[in-house]
């Protein structure tokens, strides 16, 4: 008891010895911003905690030109693309004019595609389940008019920080029986060559038959802006011979 009783009197003491005039918690002696506002965190000294707003999610631009080039034709397109990544999903849309067709013997409006995707992994197994919607937006001469469904599956490999292996497979869904359905996949492997350069290459094969040999390039310039380049190159009479896209990256 009393042990008790002596406790009870210092209290007093140790109130009066702790002296916080702002009510930031931190005491008068040691507090180095002393008239901070209510309801602000505050350090061990009493100043303000910068808090750096968490980002939701991060949007990248791609500008691009590309040419196709075969033995009954050749055509020359630009394209546009706005994608959203947010933690494990990524969304983008994408559409295309067609600058010149020697088929049609201008250009005109291409269709636009809607993607969406979920990633997942497991160890070094990098799953990326997807969707593209084709939304036909393309003039008479330059898409079928119809809605195109295309699930996609891309399973990625990491062997180390630079070599990865990869496999991608995607079925077309088409909305017109005059094409028919089709699919297509891809088997290859990336290097990264130094921290800002990245190549892969692939065997590229659909249900039509067309067999190609691809080249996939991407350059960082910083840590917003990059380049990418592919190159496919057709290895039978059904493929089409000569493929090229370069394309401009922006993240944001």
């Amino acid at each position: 008891m009393k042990k008790t009783l002596i406790t009870i009197a210092l209290l007093p003491l140790a109130a009066y010895g702790f002296t916080d005039s702002d009510l930031d918690g931190v005491d008068d002696s040691v507090d180095r911003c002393p008239h901070t506002p209510l309801l602000i965190k505050v350090d061990k000294y009493g100043c303000p905690i910068k808090e750096t707003k968490k980002r939701k999610g991060r949007f990248t631009l791609k500008v691009g030109v590309a040419h196709t080039e075969d033995d009954d034709f050749h055509n020359t397109l630009t394209s546009l693309s706005l994608g959203y990544s947010y933690k494990r999903f990524y969304f983008s849309i994408r559409t295309k004019y067609y600058l010149y067709d020697s088929n049609v013997g201008s250009g005109g409006l291409g269709d636009t595609y809607l993607f969406g995707s979920y990633s997942f992994n497991y160890d070094k197994l990098f799953i990326n389940p997807g969707l593209t919607v084709k939304i036909p937006t393309a003039d008479d001469d330059f898409g079928t008019g119809n809605v195109d469904f295309i699930p996609s599956l891309t399973v990625d490999y990491i062997k180390d920080e630079r070599l990865d292996f990869f496999f991608y497979y995607g079925y077309v869904f088409r909305g017109s029986d005059q094409y028919g359905d089709n699919y297509t996949v891809s088997l290859g492997a990336g290097y990264k060559v130094s921290q800002p350069l990245y190549i892969s290459g692939s065997f590229d094969f659909d249900k039509t038959g067309s067999n190609y040999l691809s080249l996939f390039g991407m350059y960082k310039f910083t840590s917003k802006y990059y380049t990418t380049l592919n190159y496919s190159y057709g290895i039978n009479d059904k493929a089409v011979d000569h493929y090229f896209a370069l394309k401009l990256g922006v993240k944001f």
